[in-house]
Formats: structure tokens, C-alpha cells, sequence
């Protein structure tokens, strides 16, 4: 049976995984000498409030005007209130001042473009986290490309589906899942190594060649991201099982032909990036010292590897089938004509400290290079993986134990204080300092006679709830 690869993954530049999640403007305040945003539990703020502050929200906050509810928080906002705090730029700051300056409230004006996308995060303990998924998606596209290239394949007309089909040697059809090899690939998400910072980015777009004209992209509104900050560090675990007898699967996966696809992949773009970025006038990440840290282990015990939101076109799609655009000599050949890159403001007036999105160098430990690069060396008792690798590896410092998730049976809450928050779809309940949450995609879960108060007007209903524990929470299974 095959052993798990235990991996690292090492930020090289800002990273945004999405999750349908926003900052939301009633449930933050900016301290702008820390210049960090402050996110706080919107009902232990309402229950923190003097009487007649209690009034004076609650007359503001049955009305539709934003403004005025944002203002409002901030003027009442306590510091003893705690909350979690992201790092934010000195233009966020000054574009947080602005709307509290403001003196009317106008639906299309400041406030609705400060929209704050968060990265994945854990909601227990609102840490951020790499999702398997992301880098599983990376993976498989540059294992796609290696074969692509090959077997001589650049037809970017090909329908994704059946060159994905072709290059796997899968079959197609309702059967065509249990004969792709990578259903043997198992990646955990990967959890913080100590503890990992993020910091709020605006994404600007640039042409990758000079031009007096703006980007569609760039004349449109700010789009504002939460990102994993360089340098930070994620682990958890690689799996690629042996395919089981009579599964059909005729090309099973292997993990040096994986990662080294990985290397070879994202290297390519890397390199063809950076010579149009030059032209511009962006400084080369292969020259940060972080990165240059991993050189002699490059392609041995660490690999390249893009992933999360603004990657660009050349990171998700299979090499070779992309419609490719020719840009005139002495112009490098490029399959997109812009780049994404996280700033410190909106509008930059330099390009110096500008940074791609998505970067990392994923590291595989332990490894002995004198036996072959995917040889583990004999180490003392395993501990067990992250999340879905079941098998045990080793691990190169002691670490805690995971407490098991315990679920109880189901308890009713009465008389529970429910509040809908929109941003991420999710009912949150509070009931003698204890709390709990559900997502509800289906709002017709919810019985009827809270529709008009929790979802049009926004307002906290008072409810009979069941809850069940997990972990260290709880959750909601029913609203009654």
C-alpha cells in the first residue's frame, strides 16, 4: 500500500482562495492608526450597547440606509469587543474615511464598491486554509499539459471534456469517473504551520505590454481581496492510491510524474511571465529571497505550483489548448494579454510593488535524495494525517493531537436570538453566551413567517431552535 507524501506548502505571493464570503460593512469597523480591519460578532455588538444606544440602533437599523448603520457602528464600536483583526493598506484606510464622511447615502456611490472578498477559512477558528481542492485542480491541469505536450496535442478547439477523456484514457460516459486516475488522488486541505497572516489587496489589472490605454478591467470598480501573505506556511498530505483490480483505470497516476509535471508547468509560465512583466516594469519574483531559498531543491524535493483566484489563464487551462493570440517580435509569445496583481491601492502611479497572485512552492518531506527523490526515510512512530489521507506518514516535529469532532444528540434552543447574515448565506444563533450556525442555500428551510424579517428587512427574529455539538460549536439543524 502506498504511503502518503506529507507536504508543505510554501507562499511565495499573495494567495486568494474564494469562498463566497464577504467582510460584511455592519460587522467590521478599521482602526486607522493599527490600519487593521476589526470583524466582530454583529450580536455581541447589539448586546454590548448602552439602552439608549440599543434605541437609537435599532431605529437606524430598520431603515435601508447603509450609511447611516455604518456610521453608526463605528461611533459606537468598543474596543473591549473583541474580534478578529487582517492586516489593510493605508489607501483602505482613506477609502473607509471617505465613506464616513459622506453625507447622503447613495446606493451607487463609495459604499457599494467596498466589497471585501475573504479568503477560505476555517469557521471555528477563522484561520485561512488552503482547500485539497485548490491544489488537486492545480495539479491535475499541469498533469494534463505534460501529456498534452507529450503526445503532440494543441488543439485549443477540443471541447475541455473530451480532451481530458483522450489524454487520460478514460472512458466516457456514465463510467467515466471511476476510470479517471484521479479519483486515486486523495489531497487533504492544507492547515496553517504557527500562525499565517492575511492582508486586504486591491487586484489591478494590467496590460502586459506598455499602452497609454487602460484596461477594461481597470476602469471598472475596485475589486478588493483578503489574501495569505508571503511567507506563510500551510501542511497537510498527498495520496495517490493504487488503482483497485477491475477498475478499468489504464493510466494510473504516479507521484513523480505528478509533481514534476507541477514543476515543469508552472516553471514555463513563470518564466514566460516574467519577461513580459519586465516590459512593464514589474520586479521578478524568482529573484525574492524567498524563493530563491528552494533553488537546489527544485524539481527534487520542491515544485512549483499556482493556485487560487487572478492565477490567470495560463494557469488553469490545459497547455497548448488555449486560443493563442500573437504578440509582434520583440514581444514574448503569450496566451493572455493582461495580468492580475495584487496592490496597495486601486490606481497605482508605479508598477515597482506590484505582486502576482497565486504563487507557492509545494515541498514534500521527508525525503532521501541519496535513494531516489520519492524514497520516505524509516522514521520513528507516525502521527496521523490532515483530513482526507486515512493512512498514517511521518512528521518532523511533535504536534498536538486533534481533539476528535464529537457530535452530540440534538438539543432545543428556546427563545434563541437568529440573525441572517447575506454575505455568506448563513443563519447564526445565540442562546445564554453559546452559539451556533448553519448555511442555508435553500432559504425555503427556514419556516416562512421569518422570511419578511430576517431576509428583506435583515432584523434578528427570536426563535425555538434545534442545535447538535461539533467540536468546540455547535450547529443548527432546525429553526422551528
Amino acid at each position: 500500500m502506498e504511503r502518503p507524501l506529507k507536504i508543505r506548502l510554501h507562499v511565495l505571493s499573495p494567495i486568494h482562495i474564494g469562498c463566497d464570503d464577504v467582510y460584511e460593512p455592519t460587522s467590521f469597523v478599521i482602526d486607522e492608526q493599527r490600519k487593521k480591519l476589526i470583524e466582530f460578532d454583529p450580536m455581541d455588538f447589539v448586546k454590548r450597547l448602552k439602552p439608549q444606544e440599543f434605541t437609537e440602533f435599532s431605529k437606524t437599523a430598520a431603515g435601508d440606509n447603509l450609511l447611516a448603520i455604518f456610521k453608526m457602528i463605528k461611533r459606537f464600536y468598543s474596543k473591549t469587543l473583541a474580534g478578529r483583526e487582517v492586516e489593510i493598506t493605508d489607501y483602505l484606510v482613506e477609502h473607509y474615511k471617505k465613506i464616513l464622511k459622506m453625507g447622503t447615502f447613495d446606493k451607487n456611490a463609495v459604499i457599494n464598491q467596498f466589497t471585501i472578498n475573504k479568503t477560505a477559512f476555517n469557521p471555528q477558528d477563522n484561520t485561512p486554509y488552503i482547500p485539497g481542492t485548490s491544489l488537486k485542480g492545480a495539479l491535475r491541469t499541469a498533469y494534463l499539459s505534460a501529456l498534452a505536450n507529450k503526445n503532440k496535442i494543441a488543439d485549443w478547439k477540443s471541447k475541455a471534456d473530451s480532451l481530458e477523456t483522450n489524454l487520460l484514457e478514460r472512458e466516457d460516459g456514465k463510467e467515466k469517473m471511476s476510470t479517471d486516475p484521479f479519483r486515486m488522488l486523495k489531497v487533504s486541505d492544507l492547515l496553517p504551520v504557527a500562525n499565517v497572516d492575511t492582508k486586504i489587496f486591491y487586484a489591478v489589472n494590467k496590460k502586459k505590454k506598455l499602452s497609454d490605454k487602460a484596461s477594461k478591467a481597470e476602469t471598472g470598480p475596485p475589486q478588493i481581496f483578503e489574501a495569505i501573505k508571503s511567507e506563510s506556511v500551510f501542511e497537510g498530505s498527498i495520496n495517490v492510491q493504487i488503482p483497485e483490480k477491475g477498475s478499468n483505470i489504464k493510466n494510473p497516476l504516479k507521484k513523480e510524474d505528478l509533481l514534476k509535471a507541477a514543476q515543469r508547468f508552472y516553471s514555463t509560465i513563470m518564466k514566460d511571465d516574467e519577461s513580459l512583466s519586465q516590459i512593464i516594469g514589474l520586479n521578478k519574483l524568482s529573484e525574492h529571497l524567498y524563493y530563491t531559498k528552494f533553488s537546489e531543491q527544485l524539481n527534487k524535493t520542491a515544485f512549483l505550483i499556482r493556485l487560487g483566484r487572478h492565477s490567470g489563464a495560463e494557469a488553469v487551462t490545459i497547455e497548448g489548448n488555449r486560443q493563442i493570440k500573437i504578440i509582434k517580435r520583440p514581444e514574448p509569445l503569450s496566451y493572455a494579454t493582461t495580468l492580475w496583481l495584487a496592490s496597495d491601492e486601486p490606481k497605482p502611479k508605479s508598477n515597482n510593488n506590484l505582486l502576482p497572485f497565486g504563487w507557492a512552492v509545494l515541498e514534500v518531506l521527508p525525503f532521501d535524495v541519496r535513494e531516489g527523490i520519492y524514497t520516505a526515510k524509516k522514521q520513528p512512530a507516525p502521527q496521523p494525517l490532515l483530513q482526507e489521507a486515512k493512512q498514517e506518514t511521518t512528521v518532523s516535529a511533535p504536534t498536538k493531537k486533534q481533539a476528535p469532532t464529537i457530535i452530540s444528540e440534538p438539543i432545543t434552543w428556546e427563545n434563541a436570538s437568529v440573525v441572517w447574515t447575506p454575505g455568506n448565506q448563513t443563519l447564526k444563533a445565540s442562546k445564554d453566551n453559546q452559539k451556533a450556525e448553519m448555511k442555508v442555500p435553500d432559504k425555503s428551510i427556514v419556516p416562512e413567517q421569518y422570511h419578511e424579517s430576517l431576509f428583506a428587512k435583515k432584523k434578528s427574529v427570536t426563535a425555538n431552535i434545534t442545535v447538535e455539538k461539533t467540536g468546540n460549536g455547535f450547529k443548527i439543524i432546525k429553526i422551528h
